[in-house]
């Protein structure tokens, strides 16, 4: 019987699980959140059915702070706590915290770069029907394109108008559909002064679909062309060689300032990453001309 803690985003979640053994799933009875992606997470599997990973899981608890409770992100403010030992800045006394397993980023982080830990897939989310994704009508060919995240609106993270301009180059050029995912405040994207969504080669779904639309939806199409998110992280994990996936993940690979940990963090993240299935820091314009 284990107590768990996570404190990540849906992302960091999406990595640590696969980075967790079976028994570790098995062993878990009870969930600590310190995060205000609880929701998110919860809503990563279908009717947020945690059991569904965790077989007995009997309990869960929430640990609310204002820097996360639902507030945009300001950097630095998403996540206060960094491991569990931190929890004793909310009363949590010494002895539950050393009852419980920390999942939190930097230990599970710190596990894989020593070679403690390693991937095993999201082999969950990959081959079970995580949404019935026929309530859209889909083409048989299509990308999916998740332009930004409200959560973390980054220059290094996010689709501007250029970007997404070019994607709509490659749509034409392939002769295959683009299908917008996103819940947002800015649904005609960023920096445009026109629905650059409104356009024959997309089927804009933009606050019409979940995250479990959204992981069904890349699980089924040719590739995934988006900003540094989970909807990033899960198609990582799902494509395989002919995949195509241009995820702007700069950040993602860069939040630590030691050059020597860019390659862990971005295994952490992209276990199967190579040159030819994620183009990697690459100018997005390139892609109309691919």
């Amino acid at each position: 019987m284990t107590t768990g803690l996570f404190t990540c985003g849906l992302g960091d979640f999406l990595s640590i699980h696969s980075l967790m053994t079976q028994a570790e799933d098995d062993a878990i009875t009870k969930l600590i959140f310190a995060t205000r992606a609880e929701d998110w997470i919860k809503s990563s599997v279908p009717n947020n059915d945690l059991n569904l990973l965790y077989k007995n899981l009997k309990d869960s608890e929430s640990i609310n702070h204002g820097n996360w409770a639902g507030l945009p992100h300001q950097r630095g403010s998403l996540y206060n706590i960094h491991t569990k030992l931190d929890l004793r800045l909310f009363g949590v006394d010494m002895q539950s915290i050393n009852n419980i397993n920390d999942y939190s980023n930097r230990p599970i982080i710190n596990d894989f770069g020593a070679n403690r830990r390693s991937h095993r897939g999201l082999n969950f989310y990959k081959h079970t029907i995580l949404s019935d994704i026929s309530k859209f009508d889909l083409p048989n060919d299509y990308i999916v394109i998740h332009p930004h995240s409200d959560n973390y609106l980054m220059k290094e993270r996010t689709l501007y108008e250029d970007d997404i301009r070019a994607v709509l180059k490659y749509l034409d050029k392939h002769d295959i559909t683009g299908v917008v995912i996103n819940k947002t405040n800015y649904p005609a994207g960023l920096n445009s002064d026109i629905n650059l969504f409104d356009h024959p080669r997309i089927l804009d779904l933009t606050n019409k679909s979940s995250i479990t639309d959204g992981f069904e939806l890349i699980k089924h199409a040719r590739g995934f062309v988006g900003s540094a998110s989970s909807f990033s992280v899960f198609a990582g994990f799902v494509g395989d060689n002919d995949f195509l996936n241009m995820s702007r993940i700069k950040s993602h690979i860069n939040f630590t300032n030691k050059a020597k940990d860019s390659g862990r963090v971005k295994r952490f993240y992209y276990p199967n990453y190579s040159d030819r299935s994620l183009l990697i820091d690459t100018e997005f314009i390139s892609i109309g001309d691919s």
